[in-house]
């Protein structure tokens, strides 16, 4: 057993280069951090660049404390996350189901289709006057804003993933009598997990776009509204500073939704395995066996992404991804065939 657990020479330099390189990017993007601040300081204080319109860290500061102080920082800050969140949630969910019904109904894709491409194309800001004059001057505009800048994208990213499903499943699961619900639920769905992914990394920062535009125009509090004030009193350090707190906030929110996905894989995982066993009996021309088979297929495709995540992490080298992809997926069409020769198909 310990034998097994020891690593060897080579396992040991590799990790070791992984770490060191760790090291230095992490290292690299803290002192590009100080040195921008720095330089920015230093020209300010020997006025190679203007103080009064580009400001300065040490006034930034200053800034904060006198925000922080009387409690109106947490208030705009707090407006704009909370627009944000709403946005994000909805644009996410109102995209995905969006992408379902398209997927699902093929002549209202192909309808709809030149309508979506023109309306991604569309300059968002140039909606927002119009969804003001709709809606009203209050928050219900901004999270309309927010919603329209990424609802769009999600769709068409989202549907693009479906589109790209595995066909051959697909037609495995078609062949012995499933219905579209069924392919949706246990190859659709699942195999555009990274698609949807991608969305959602993607909807943080169009969230965050959508919620400052509309900010601009109607709000009375938040960061944009702090923005644009401050800009017409020439208080750039406050600008400067909404514009960082911004920057601040969306890595924080961009973070924490790549945790929230690390944290749920495998939950995800395990309900579209059971989705499968709660539709086994609902596929009548289907036996038990390519059943196993199916839920063995779904667990290596997901296998097989988890190895992707961590072969960008540096857990696992480039080299050997692509030769297990193979095998595995070898191995399952194997199975499906030893199956279909030695049981009998009701």
């Amino acid at each position: 057993m310990n034998n097994s657990l020891t690593l060897s020479e080579e396992r040991k330099t590799y990790l070791a280069s992984l770490t060191r390189r760790t090291h230095i990017i992490s290292s690299a993007r803290i002192f590009i951090l100080v040195a921008f601040f720095g330089i920015w300081e230093i020209c300010s204080r020997t006025n190679i660049i203007d103080p009064f319109i580009f400001s300065q860290p040490s006034k930034m500061l200053k800034a904060l404390f006198n925000l922080s102080s009387d409690g109106s920082l947490f208030i705009h800050a707090g407006v704009t996350l909370s627009e944000t969140i709403i946005g994000f949630i909805a644009g996410t969910v109102i995209g995905t189901g969006t992408a379902i019904v398209l997927w699902w109904n093929k002549i209202i894709s192909d309808i709809s289709e030149p309508y979506l491409v023109i309306l991604n194309s569309l300059p968002k800001t140039a909606l927002a006057p119009i969804i003001i004059v709709w809606i009203g001057n209050n928050i219900n505009s901004v999270i309309a804003t927010a919603l329209m800048t990424s609802v769009i994208v999600t769709i068409l990213s989202v549907l693009n993933g479906f589109l790209e499903a595995d066909s051959e499943k697909i037609r495995l699961i078609e062949t012995f009598g499933g219905t579209k619900k069924q392919v949706l639920k246990l190859v659709v769905l699942p195999s555009s997990i990274p698609v949807i992914v991608n969305a959602l990394k993607i909807n943080v920062g169009l969230s965050f776009v959508g919620v400052i535009v509309g900010e601009f125009l109607v709000a009375r509090s938040g960061l944009g509204y702090l923005i644009v004030y401050s800009s017409q009193i020439f208080k750039m350090d406050y600008v400067m500073l909404s514009v960082i707190l911004l920057a601040v906030m969306a890595a924080v929110l961009y973070k924490a939704v790549i945790v929230l996905l690390s944290l749920g894989l495998m939950p995800l995982a395990a309900t579209a395995t059971l989705l499968l066993a709660e539709d086994a009996q609902l596929l009548p021309h289907m036996s038990c066996s390519l059943i196993i088979v199916l839920v063995n297929t779904f667990i290596l495709s997901g296998c097989v992404w988890e190895k992707s995540e961590a072969t960008q992490s540096g857990w696992v080298k480039d080299s050997g991804k692509r030769g297990g992809e193979n095998s595995m997926r070898e191995e399952v069409w194997i199975n499906i065939q030893r199956t279909l020769k030695s049981r009998t198909i009701v």
